[in-house]
């Protein structure tokens, strides 16, 4: 066997990122492409966040939220997860980027966290609180765990799992999970003149202000089917089809030529991380359809 003394040399094929579209039509590119604002690869994700932080573009879509929770540890909420301190920062976060006539305004359901001592008690002391709580069918919730939780993660995913299929089960309410072990990290208790207060940690501001936006952007607003932007140029595809299992309940994404209209729909599944291939049928023919005729009234 002989071996050449010349490595082989592959064609590097370049391909640049998509034009992107944001609120108010405005078009980036890193291309020539007319009327978009142009920006290099290299600052294309500081501008990508500068616009959705600019109050004159901000997230593709924009719609009056429907009923929102925000069920919180009752220890968390008693220190620094209450309107005084996270909450406050969240909110005016979300209302920066998605501003609504109405705003995200969560209705808070807190839930005692002391003395559960497991996953599966903690599980269930949530979904009591939010069966409470709740005002009527339907809406979004963000759910924050105790990090004690957290810190074992096939309990941290069993109780997620939990939590999300419950309240979609019980009360169709679509619920994204939240971690409190960064606030715990952030937040420092102060006492000054007899006044108990929380004061974030002056090396962990740049940190905190990061959580705080990714919280807005994953577990708020995307939960709620806000798109922080499109694809401004057409997939090749007349309709992808995004398909995920978690812990027995399935997501499917169905996303248009354009990217402009997307749907997103649940179903429970009888594996924990697959679907057979008849609930795949069932579900893609039912959602298809129901997609063909949104389609035909936009």
């Amino acid at each position: 066997m002989s071996i050449s003394q010349d490595p082989v040399v592959v064609e590097k094929k370049k391909f640049y990122p998509p034009d992107l579209m944001f609120g108010r039509n405005t078009a980036l590119t890193v291309g020539n492409t007319t009327g978009a604002i142009r920006t290099s690869i290299d600052q294309l994700g500081r501008k990508r966040k500068n616009l959705l932080l600019d109050q004159n573009v901000g997230f593709y879509t924009t719609a009056t939220f429907q009923t929102q929770y925000f069920v919180v540890p009752q220890t968390v909420f008693n220190m620094y997860g209450n309107q005084k301190y996270f909450l406050n920062h969240l909110t005016a976060q979300v209302n920066l980027m998605h501003p609504s006539d109405s705003g995200w305004n969560p209705i808070v359901i807190p839930y005692d966290d002391r003395g559960k001592k497991n996953a599966v008690e903690i599980g269930f002391e949530i979904l009591q609180k939010i069966k409470e709580g709740i005002t009527k069918q339907g809406g979004y919730a963000l759910v924050m765990l105790p990090s004690k939780v957290e810190r074992v993660k096939r309990q941290h995913d069993d109780l997620a799992a939990l939590v999300v299929a419950g309240c979609h089960d019980d009360h169709m309410i679509t619920a994204s999970i939240m971690h409190s072990d960064t606030l715990e990290e952030c937040y420092e208790h102060r006492s000054a003149q007899g006044t108990s207060m929380y004061e974030i940690r002056s090396a962990l501001k740049g940190k905190y202000s990061g959580y705080v936006m990714g919280v807005a952007i994953n577990q708020v607003l995307l939960n709620n089917e806000r798109w922080p932007y499109i694809l401004n140029m057409p997939l090749n595809a007349d309709l992808t089809i995004g398909i995920d299992v978690k812990k027995k309940l399935a997501g499917f994404t169905f996303v248009d030529k354009f990217s402009k209209n997307i749907l997103t729909k649940f179903d429970k599944s009888d594996n924990k991380e697959k679907l057979s291939s008849g609930q795949v049928v069932k579900m893609l023919v039912k959602q298809i359809a129901l997609y063909a005729v949104i389609q035909i009234y936009l």
